[in-house]
């Protein structure tokens, strides 16, 4: 007899015999559930454009940069300005006969003698030349009149020559006079005073204040309770089947993104605006060069040498490093490429043979550097600017530029050797207890482990507290096609 207990009917199935125009896989159930054949699925997750960083950190990390504490949500760094300065007039100069004026337009605020310290509300307005210098001015035969400074009374300067071109000294009171206009760049070169004189006035530098801000960085990856359970049929890259351990990953990969793009291009906030009220943001790279920076423009698609040499006098005036890393869009990297290799005298240096371990040959068109006028330049493309979903979308104008960055800590030149330290840049983050470096991640919600609401759901929240600064911009430059 056949068995009709709880169990597996022993019964001949006549009602489900298949006929024969149907077999196992054309069931309508089975239909229904995997339409069809079930598709061969790779167990992998594949992830074609990487972790899609842009590049920045590890530009950063390249240099040497690490991150640094700040203990206040401004931060700031002072830079000694020249030890001369260009004396500049408001206008021409005055022939006095025997003398000429001027009135100087470059001054400064000295504090008072009988001023304190820490006072700054009361200042005496002082140029940055004395009585006993020697001012140098240009002159249209190509060199420059030499002059000793007279007086100094407020803001007028008062020289007389120290050496005759003209047939007297009237003739050349007025050629002094006529060349001293609001454009013309008077230099002092040394001092004469008479035997038995006193000693000149004090003389300071001045200084510069950088301030930039500290940025607050946010992100949040949700996913509700019961999506915490449901396995996915393919495996993350970290080995994990669950799609919220990708979720997560992502977010953060998206977080660092966001910090990489501000340190690479953000602007400090300038508009009134309420709405912006208590929020600050931090002046990345390319803004802080454009700037105080050098800046030069080219034409873009045809970048030349001349460009280049703009460039390096340039940073020379400004005492910039003699070893640079110059970095740009694929573009721009390809433009330099060809500039090398179009050159006379390189042409042919575009065809390197190599016959390591056989015969093959290999044609070299790339070059990693070149060095003009004793100052190499090591270049690379910086992947922000080709990235089609930030820098280098269609007309953006960032994938047009290039930066030259100082790979030391030194000026180019302190008669030929490199001895004065100065930083280049650093990533800052704000010092706060319980947090790494400025980040904190934390989780809320009431699903699985974590209980701290009634929510079935978990947040996975991200901040980051960070800001960038740059040392010394007249040791940088940048390449702008929007300036040609």
């Amino acid at each position: 007899m056949a068995n009709t207990g709880i169990g597996v009917n022993q019964g001949a199935p006549t009602s489900f015999v298949a006929n024969n125009e149907l077999n196992y896989l054309t069931s309508s159930d089975l239909i229904n559930v995997y339409a069809k054949a079930s598709p061969d699925v790779r167990q992998q997750l594949v992830e074609p454009f990487g972790d899609e960083n842009l590049g920045i950190m590890d530009l950063l990390e390249d240099l040497g940069q690490v991150e640094e504490a700040v203990f206040g949500n401004e931060y700031n760094h002072f830079e000694q300005g020249r030890l001369k300065e260009l004396v500049k007039a408001d206008g021409n100069g005055t022939d006095n006969s025997t003398t000429v004026t001027f009135t100087a337009t470059n001054t400064r605020a000295i504090p008072f003698n009988s001023q304190s310290w820490y006072d700054n509300t009361s200042s005496s307005t002082k140029v940055n030349v004395q009585e006993g210098d020697t001012l140098w001015i240009p002159r249209s035969g190509g060199d420059a009149y030499e002059c000793q400074v007279t007086g100094v009374s407020g803001t007028t300067v008062t020289i007389v020559p120290a050496k005759l071109y003209g047939a007297n000294l009237a003739a050349d009171t007025a050629a002094i006079a006529a060349a001293i206009t609001n454009s013309t760049e008077m230099f002092i070169g040394g001092n004469a005073f008479a035997e038995g004189s006193g000693q000149p006035s004090s003389r300071e530098v001045r200084t510069y204040k950088y301030t930039n801000y500290v940025q607050t960085f946010k992100s949040t990856y949700e996913i509700n309770g019961a999506s915490l359970g449901q396995q996915a049929f393919i495996t993350m890259p970290n080995g994990s089947k669950y799609w919220y351990v990708q979720g997560i990953m992502n977010t953060r990969r998206f977080h660092r993104n966001q910090i990489e793009a501000a340190f690479l291009a953000g602007n400090q906030i300038s508009t009134t605006s309420s709405t912006l009220d208590n929020t600050f943001k931090t002046e990345g790279l390319i803004p802080a060069m454009q700037a105080n920076g050098n800046t030069e423009g080219y034409t873009a698609g045809s970048l030349s040498l001349t460009d280049i040499d703009s460039m390096i006098a340039k940073l020379k005036k400004f005492r910039g490093a003699s070893e640079n890393l110059l970095v740009g869009a694929n573009e721009f990297i390809t433009g330099v490429d060809d500039i090398i290799r179009t050159s006379e005298g390189m042409k042919a240096g575009g065809i390197q043979y190599a016959g390591i371990g056989g015969e093959d040959r290999g044609v070299r068109f790339g070059f990693d550097h070149f060095i003009r006028s004793g100052v190499t330049f090591h270049y690379k493309s910086l992947q922000a600017f080709d990235d089609p979903d930030s820098f280098g979308a269609t007309n953006s104008s960032f994938a047009k530029l290039g930066l030259v960055i100082p790979t030391g800590n030194t000026t180019s030149y302190n008669y030929g050797r490199q001895v004065t330290s100065v930083p280049t840049m650093r990533m800052v983050y704000l010092s706060v207890d319980g947090e790494s470096n400025g980040y904190k991640e934390w989780v809320t919600g009431s699903a699985g482990a974590v209980s701290t609401n009634q929510t079935d759901a978990q947040q996975i929240n991200m901040r980051d507290r960070k800001g960038f600064e740059v040392f010394g911009l007249g040791r940088f430059g940048i390449f702008d096609s929007n300036i040609a």
